[in-house]
């Protein structure tokens, strides 16, 4: 039952795929994760969701986010090697 009230709503994920709107930026927040034990960063968009209620489903679309969040890195705990590699074009 809705009340009117602003609330927070508490949501998580996991396992979901990114997806890189902007590829730089993608690739300097994937080598931070990688080389650092956890990376700051602020999420921002908007989400669909379906609502299940006593009435029935109802569909919500257009919900806008903008939260500061933290990704686990694998920088101080990885278990794998950090290679660092030099990619040259012949011209």
């Amino acid at each position: 039952m809705s009340t009117g009230n602003l609330v927070d709503l508490d949501i998580s994920f996991q396992n979901q795929p990114l997806q890189s709107l902007n590829d730089g930026a993608f690739e300097l927040m994937f080598a931070a994760v990688t080389l650092l034990p956890s990376v700051a960063m602020q999420l921002s968009g908007t989400a669909d969701v379906t609502a299940r209620t006593a009435i029935g489903n109802v569909p919500i679309s257009g919900i806008p986010f903008d939260v500061p969040s933290t990704l686990n890195g694998t920088g101080s705990s990885s278990l794998l090697p950090i290679v660092f590699l030099t990619i040259m074009r012949q011209v």
